[in-house]
């Protein structure tokens, strides 16, 4: 947290291990011909904070200050994450353990994620660490469409506006400044087709953007 200058190191990693072919009955029953290669996933997502330097006194005004908090906010940590849920290809999650157990859960209104929140300001201590473990397995299945994207000819039209107001508006951390906007008409070049369009950007952003944690900025 900015206010109490907290280094927090996240540490996520899944450990995925193949448990041996499970029995895909009849594709249709998933909805999904397209899934394949059903394999069981067990995972452990990790966030560490270490080093914790808790401010006090006229220290801790003047940090809180200079981030626009209330001078007297004592030092606080708050941590929301997302908890992990079923899709398509992701069946059959069963959360294993989760410590410390998560002060609230709920459902984020927009999207419909189930959000697991943690209040941790109590167990803060100098010098002190904190870990959140949360220990899950689910079966993963492999999408492979059957559709060609040369044989699609789809008009870019027939999307309802809503649905294009909300996929393209700009937002927080996701903005679209002229230079983005300029940048992906250029790799597009007139292609009208959407699935076509999709494809070119994806692979411009594989060939020339390199993912860099933690970033220096945030923002697009």
């Amino acid at each position: 947290m900015k206010s109490n200058l907290l280094f927090a190191l996240i540490v996520a990693f899944l450990l995925g291990s193949c448990a041996g072919e499970f029995e895909l009955r009849k594709r249709s029953q998933f909805g999904f011909k397209e899934l394949n290669h059903p394999r069981l996933l067990e995972g452990l997502l990790r966030v560490s904070i270490k080093n914790i330097h808790l401010f006090q006194g006229d220290s801790l005004k003047k940090i809180n200050r200079q981030n626009n908090i209330p001078a007297n906010q004592p030092p606080t940590l708050l941590l929301w994450s997302a908890q992990i849920r079923s899709f398509p290809n992701q069946r059959h999650v069963k959360i294993l353990s989760v410590s410390p157990p998560p002060t609230r859960r709920f459902t984020d209104a927009e999207n419909g994620n189930p959000i697991s929140f943690w209040n941790l300001s109590s167990d803060l201590k100098e010098n002190d660490s904190l870990i959140v473990n949360r220990h899950f397995r689910f079966i993963c299945y492999d999408y492979h469409p059957d559709a060609g994207l040369d044989s699609l000819d789809w008009d870019a039209q027939k999307i309802p506006d809503s649905i294009r107001a909300f996929y393209t508006k700009s937002e927080p951390f996701l903005e679209q400044p002229p230079r983005m906007k300029s940048t992906a008409l250029k790799i597009v070049q007139g292609e009208v087709n959407p699935f076509k369009q999709a494809r070119l950007l994806h692979h411009w952003v594989h060939d020339n953007m390199t993912y860099v944690y933690p970033p220096k900025r945030r923002g697009a």
